[in-house]
């Protein structure tokens, strides 16, 4: 799994260097089939210095630089991030937002000679690492720094007297002192064979018929079937807690199928999945045989040929996770409107404010008659 995250990164660096301009130009020149095979490598003049650092980040299976990660960052960073239970879980989202996302915003500190900031990730080196390292002349911004660098960058050494794990040039690159011996070489750790291959894909789920729903109804079982699938899919997706809201379910009932004769809501909350138009939305279909598979293998994306169905899932969640998120932020707004209503009235009661009316009630910048539109204008019961 490890392996894969290594790929993936590769690929979204290598698209991150070449910018979205860049990226549109050579996917409309693409003429073939491959998915990722029609993103050139970048390539940029580099000193021999340079060349030297950014190859001691190491590559990816595609020869896709990994810098300002690494093999040895990236598997240390996602024990951290994706840990559940004694295992990771394969969840390309989480890894993208809490490995990737986190690393390239701090991309200022590496410009200033800054990276990896003091606590980067919450590092926490071994006692008798830091021990050794307080007894060492230097600034304690860098002290205070080769402690993330030697946890995520460096396998979290024990003894700083043992052969390194990796090689000077990295620590050269985040413009720290190298903490090993010195003219230590770098030694592979130890039992670092080649990962077993990821398990095949599930087998087939029956998806005839998506494709007979996409120019005729869909019949009660299959609805039934598929809105129970957005629910599932919906309610691991959709994070409240960035969302700055209460956790709420997002029920099947609440779900809207174009061509569906029975079982649509007729009352909201009523989230669409799709369009009623023929032939059905390209998307719907794609996507909800990825939410098949991914269901028949035990609601994990940990399969070969996963990242092209998580891919296309995403997008159709998205769509509908953002109709919930609207939904229930306008919900929110109109409680807290109705509450501010009732503690201005107690306030003149109090003579704490002379006002005659509150004022207009906001969260999070949508204001009451966007929170009404959203919510057909209905009263709001939870």
């Amino acid at each position: 799994m490890i392996r894969r995250f290594t790929d993936l990164a590769g690929r979204y660096l290598n698209a991150a260097r070449w910018g979205v301009t860049e990226l549109r130009k050579q996917f409309n020149s693409n003429r073939g089939d491959d998915l990722y095979g029609w993103v050139k490598a970048f390539e940029y003049p580099l000193s021999a210095d340079e060349s030297d650092m950014l190859s001691a980040f190491g590559h990816s299976r595609h020869g896709y630089p990994l810098f300002p990660l690494s093999p040895a960052s990236i598997a240390s960073l996602c024990r951290r991030e994706l840990k559940v239970g004694a295992g990771l879980r394969f969840n390309p989202r989480l890894f993208i937002n809490s490995v990737l996302r986190d690393t390239l915003l701090l991309r200022a500190l590496h410009e200033t000679g800054g990276f990896p900031p003091a606590g980067f990730k919450d590092a926490a080196p071994a006692a008798t690492v830091e021990l050794t390292l307080n007894t060492r002349a230097m600034p304690s911004e860098q002290r205070e720094r080769l402690g993330p660098a030697l946890v995520y960058w460096a396998n979290n050494p024990t003894d700083l007297s043992a052969p390194p794990a990796v090689g000077e040039d990295i620590f050269k690159a985040f413009h720290l002192p190298w903490p090993f011996a010195l003219g230590a070489k770098p030694v592979p750790p130890k039992g670092d064979k080649e990962p077993p291959p990821p398990p095949p894909p599930p087998p087939p789920p029956p998806l005839s018929y998506i494709e007979a729903w996409a120019t005729g109804d869909i019949d009660q079982n299959k609805a039934r079937h598929v809105r129970s699938l957005f629910e599932a899919a919906l309610n691991e997706r959709v994070d409240w807690n960035t969302a700055r809201m209460r956790g709420r379910r997002v029920e099947a009932a609440q779900i809207w199928l174009p061509f569906a004769r029975t079982g649509n809501p007729n009352t909201e909350p009523k989230f669409v999945v799709a369009e009623a138009v023929r032939p059905l939305c390209p998307i719907l279909r794609a996507g909800l045989a990825a939410l098949e598979r991914w269901k028949s293998n035990n609601k994990s994306w940990d399969y070969t040929g996963s990242e092209n169905d998580y891919s296309i899932a995403q997008q159709l969640l998205d769509r509908v996770e953002n109709q919930v998120l609207t939904w229930h932020a306008a919900a929110a707004e109109l409680q807290a409107s109705a509450a501010l209503q009732i503690l201005h009235r107690q306030s003149l009661l109090l003579r704490l404010t002379r006002s005659a009316e509150p004022k207009a009630a906001v969260v999070d910048g949508l204001p009451r008659s966007a929170a009404q539109a959203a919510l057909g204008s209905r009263p709001v019961r939870h």
